[in-house]
């Protein structure tokens, strides 16, 4: 039997308030806002797996043989922000 976990999306947001935006299923990265509104903000998307076992990315660690293929998720962030966090 072959299982098929699709990735699920990030959440979309704008920072204000400093709320917490939380991953796609399958993996997804948390994020928090900003205290600013300067632009969009949000979590990362889940990745997708094809395996020979049922079950989350993370719950097949101990049994990775059973992992066929992996593809990674996307995060959304601010490109202010990450101009500033390059160190220019």
């Amino acid at each position: 039997t072959i299982y098929i976990s699709v990735g699920g999306r990030g959440t979309d947001g704008y920072g204000s308030g400093n709320p917490v935006y939380y991953g796609g299923f399958n993996g997804g990265g948390t994020a928090r806002g900003d205290t600013d509104s300067n632009g969009p903000a949000g979590s990362g998307g889940g990745a997708t797996h094809i395996a020979t076992a049922n079950g989350l990315l993370s719950a097949l660690n101990g049994n990775r043989n059973a992992v066929l293929i992996v593809g990674g998720g996307r995060q959304r962030f601010r490109q202010k922000h990450a101009y500033e966090h390059c160190g220019h």
